[in-house]
């Protein structure tokens, strides 16, 4: 009896992916174009994804997550797998929900820009600054640090920040949609444990992410999301 499988049923074996040692990134995110500068320091696994990057940035800066969003490493832009199955085929769009940052971003001083409202156009510069050890039991992500308040979501960008905190120091009257986030608003304002409560509900996200990647998620409205924009 002949044995031999033929071609078709040969069993090529694969290599098998490497193990990559759990770690953490030390950033700092700074906004661009803002004076004096509005920055985080944070940590953050080396195993999370973009999107989870993503929602921990929106909670460090004080983002609302309410507009489309892009990060910009060596010349290729990811975004969410909605905005990836929009734009990838025009303008080469990556699915960040797939990557992790130990894939794309380098060891202590690699840098790279994160932009959140394509309209607005926010630019912020992200730094790892260290690597460090991952120990069992911490929160990551964690905020270590900060200086000053997020911009309001509707302010315009940060040409019309500066003129936004011109008009609060001279008293001036504010349009409608502005003068309701300029209630109580404090430009050097920062609250640390607030954010980092805040975080919690990021670790628990990420922890859920990191059992349930590879199932389908729920649809998202896309039009609704467009028109955000």
């Amino acid at each position: 009896m002949n044995n031999e499988q033929s071609p078709q049923e040969q069993v090529v074996d694969q290599p098998a992916a490497p193990v990559v040692e759990t770690a953490v990134y030390q950033m700092k995110v700074t906004m661009r174009h803002t004076r004096p500068p509005i920055w985080r320091r944070f940590l953050i696994r080396n195993d999370a994804t973009l999107y989870e990057l993503h929602l921990a940035l929106q909670v460090v800066l004080g983002w609302r997550n309410t507009r489309l969003y892009q990060f910009l490493i060596d010349g290729v832009s990811y975004s969410d797998s909605v905005t990836a199955d929009d734009l990838g085929t025009k303008w080469g769009v990556q699915n960040g929900e797939v990557v992790h940052l130990h894939e794309l971003v380098g060891g202590e001083k690699a840098k790279f820009l994160y932009i959140y409202n394509f309209g607005h156009y926010w630019e912020h510069e992200l730094l790892v600054e260290r690597m460090l050890p991952f120990q069992n039991g911490e929160q990551y992500p964690l905020c270590l640090k900060g200086k000053r308040a997020c911009p309001p979501e509707e302010v315009g960008g940060p040409m019309n920040y500066t003129l936004f905190l011109r008009s609060l120091a001279e008293g001036k009257r504010l349009p409608a949609k502005l003068s309701r986030d300029s209630r109580g608003f404090d430009p050097e304002a920062f609250d640390l444990a607030a954010v980092n409560e805040e975080l919690k509900q990021i670790e628990w996200v990420s922890s859920l992410l990191r059992r349930t990647r590879g199932r389908p998620r729920p649809p998202i409205d896309k039009e609704a999301r467009l028109r955000a924009n």
